[in-house]
């Protein structure tokens, strides 16, 4: 029995992609480290939302490096290499906020941590803050 495949676009003019992650409920989530975000149907990945930091407002720019999403709470953070984390809401497909969380700092990784509703960004220099997820203020 022979099964059919179907190829996925993920190319960008944007650059290399940093990060390809599936979630059963999303579907499928790549990032750029040049900023773009796409979002694939779960189903037949087809996309359905692309951001690129063209679209964005300037605090919201970033070059993407990681990405958490909790499909519990319902978002999406990104960390970039100029120390800015950007909270995404991948439901309603749109930014929610945005702040410098290391200054001059690349952010290495990006988890949310579900049951206390906080964010937990590692930087390059091994400084490791804790967020508040709705307000984004450091804890």
């Amino acid at each position: 029995m022979s099964q059919k495949y179907k190829d996925i676009d993920l190319r960008t003019k944007e650059n290399e992609i940093t990060k390809l992650k599936y979630f059963k409920d999303i579907g499928l989530v790549g990032t750029t480290f040049m900023g773009a975000i796409k979002i694939f149907d779960a189903f037949n990945f087809h996309q359905i939302w692309k951001n690129t930091n063209k679209q964005r407002e300037d605090r919201y720019r970033t070059n993407i490096v990681t990405f958490d999403v909790s499909q519990r709470l319902g978002a999406m953070a990104t960390g970039g290499a100029e120390g800015r984390l950007v909270m995404i809401d991948p439901y309603a497909l749109g930014i929610v906020n945005g702040v410098i969380a290391h200054i001059n700092k690349e952010i290495i990784a990006v988890y949310i941590f579900d049951e206390q509703q906080q964010v937990i960004t590692i930087a390059e220099d091994r400084t490791i803050c804790l967020w508040s997820r709705y307000k984004l203020e450091r804890i």
